[in-house]
């Protein structure tokens, strides 16, 4: 029954292809399957005269994986995804049971309209679990995710990495924010007095540029930014305290600006949606805990996000 190749193989062989080809790192895989990385190299030596390929070549930055070897992750990938599937049937993921610690990275707003929200739905339904949030966004979170740092990311993702998956959870506009009593000294915000005013640029850690910033080289347009700090709540303290102008998203402003002391905007110009979203690795997809976060922050996304 089956190759004599074919009999050669096991699940934990698998998985050791899986990881590596993952970390492209022998050490960081050997990590992730619980096992010493002397270990782990034969099992890569195994599956390399199994596959007659040399499967991951030794770079000066780590492994690279060979044609053949990306040409087999799919399937592999699916392979490891349906015999999960088989498991899981048979042994039924239980919330209530679950001592796992989500490590969930994103920025600090929202941290702060989620982490009440999903801390009060954890402690009534996974009790013994616990929620570990970390600071990354676009910049930082695929090789969190990748190195397994991370189960997921939530922040405004444009495009990910192949090997990650992306759901939107959340689509919203982008205003100018002001001191309250901006416009009674310089009027309405328009695209002349906005271009006129001082501005305070967010530029969230891991990022080189301002989004709206770079938004605006492509138009040829330009602001005069006085100030650049990575916060929105630095941001919104600064208007609050003089005359500069913030473009942010329309909820940062909401949830973290002292409503008394700012004022809230139409943006004069035309700039993109801001669309928060989820985003996690594809070997999660076989991962019943990440999977069940998943399904509970897209029921509950109106009732975590627009708090």
């Amino acid at each position: 029954m089956g190759s004599p190749s074919l009999r050669q193989l096991d699940i934990k062989l698998l998985i050791a292809f899986s990881e590596i080809h993952a970390e492209r790192h022998l050490s960081r895989a050997a990590v992730r399957c619980g096992l010493t990385q002397s270990a782990l190299s034969q099992s890569l030596a195994r599956l390399r005269a199994i596959f007659d390929d040399p499967l991951f070549v030794r770079t000066s930055w780590g492994m690279a994986p060979t044609d053949k070897a990306n040409a087999l992750a799919p399937t592999v990938q699916e392979v490891l995804e349906r015999l999960g599937g088989i498991v899981q049937g048979e042994h039924r993921f239980d919330p209530a049971r679950t001592e796992r610690t989500l490590k969930i990275g994103t920025y600090q707003f929202a941290t702060i309209t989620l982490a009440p929200q999903l801390l009060a739905i954890f402690q009534a339904q996974a009790p013994r679990a616990k929620i570990k949030f970390l600071h990354a966004g676009p910049a930082e979170a695929p090789a969190m995710l990748a190195r397994g740092e991370l189960d997921l990311a939530i922040a405004p993702f444009r495009e990910v990495p192949e090997g990650l998956h992306k759901t939107v959870l959340m689509t919203g506009d982008v205003i100018v924010a002001s001191c309250a009593d901006w416009t009674a000294q310089f009027g309405p915000v328009t695209e002349e007095s906005y271009f006129a005013a001082s501005h305070v640029s967010v530029i969230n850690q891991g990022l080189e540029a301002d989004p709206i910033e770079a938004h605006l080289d492509n138009t040829r347009q330009r602001r005069r930014i006085a100030i650049s700090v990575p916060h929105y709540v630095s941001a919104l303290h600064l208007v609050s305290r003089s005359n500069l102008l913030a473009t942010l998203p329309r909820k940062p402003a909401e949830w973290l600006g002292d409503q008394r002391k700012i004022a809230i905007h139409k943006a004069p110009i035309r700039l993109p949606p801001v669309k928060l979203s989820a985003v996690w690795h594809q070997r999660s997809n076989s991962d019943a805990f990440v999977q069940w976060v998943l399904k509970l922050i897209w029921d509950e996304r109106d009732r975590l996000l627009e708090a």
